[in-house]
């Protein structure tokens, strides 16, 4: 800060001499200056941007996730898996509801790399790149009418109804609605490698559950899968008037081998 000489005795002004602000102060000299502040709030440090597809997004936490049909990686270039199985049951879903097939479901999605995947014999116990999950998805939602999130939660809701009497039966003896709540977000990607779930009661009867660490392309889609998930496996563990709805699909301000990472917020109610 550099003052004239001719500055008026009745200013009192004590500041180091080595000060430098960066701003251009113009201020009547009759004026009293307050005591100037150093300590500006720290930013979040900046994160690499979201593939060209979304790059007008900024992957900043608590931002959006936008429906995202591109992969934001090569196949295979990340630690994002999944169990064959899913493929597995994907296949046999695209067979039985679309005419044409699995090859009618690839002509819609213009990822070579994608297709060729697609097209590979998956072994249920194997792990494979989860990332084609998105435009593969994206696909079948749209050859059948149904906008993507109620789609998921119809895929969610068809795999608690068929994994939960099964394999999960001794959760829904063991524990209350209450107490299920917290297990079931990560109980619903059994079959991937990613996902760190969380839960919160607010009520005896009502809970939010966060599922973070998911890749923002994958997101969305898994929203409405998590939402069909809970609603079912809560009916079966014996609650009533159940009702799950996804509270928001957001970027949780991370980065996984070059891909932003987002969360999404479920509430949960049923009745006492």
């Amino acid at each position: 800060l550099s003052l004239p000489l001719s500055l008026p005795l009745s200013l009192s002004l004590s500041l180091p001499l080595s000060l430098s602000l960066p701003l251009s102060l113009s201020l009547p000299l009759s004026l009293p200056l307050a005591p100037p502040r150093y300590r500006l709030p720290a930013l979040p440090p900046p994160l690499p941007p979201p593939p060209p597809s979304s790059r007008s997004l900024l992957a900043r936490a608590g931002l959006p996730v936008p429906l995202e049909e591109s992969l934001p990686a090569a196949i295979g270039a990340t630690s994002f898996r999944v169990k064959g199985h899913v493929y597995q049951k994907m296949k046999d879903n695209v067979a039985n509801e679309l005419d044409g097939g699995v090859e009618r479901l690839l002509e819609r999605i213009d990822h070579p790399e994608v297709c060729d995947f697609f097209r590979q014999r998956f072994l249920g116990g194997s792990w494979y790149d989860a990332l084609p999950m998105g435009p593969l998805s994206h696909a079948h939602a749209r050859l059948s009418g149904t906008p993507l999130h109620p789609f998921s939660r119809e895929r969610g809701r068809i795999i608690a109804e068929h994994d939960v009497p099964g394999i999960y039966k001794a959760l829904l003896r063991l524990f209350s609605p209450s107490t299920l709540i917290s297990r079931l977000p990560r109980v619903a990607t059994f079959y991937f490698s990613f996902g760190k779930a969380s839960a919160e009661q607010l009520e005896p009867c009502r809970a939010r559950t966060t599922l973070a660490s998911l890749p923002y392309s994958l997101a969305p889609m898994l929203a409405g899968v998590v939402e069909g998930f809970i609603a079912v496996a809560l009916e079966q563990s014996g609650a009533k008037g159940v009702q799950v709805r996804t509270l928001d699909v957001c970027f949780d301000g991370n980065v996984v081998d070059g891909v932003p990472t987002a969360w999404v917020r479920h509430e949960s109610s049923w009745q006492p």
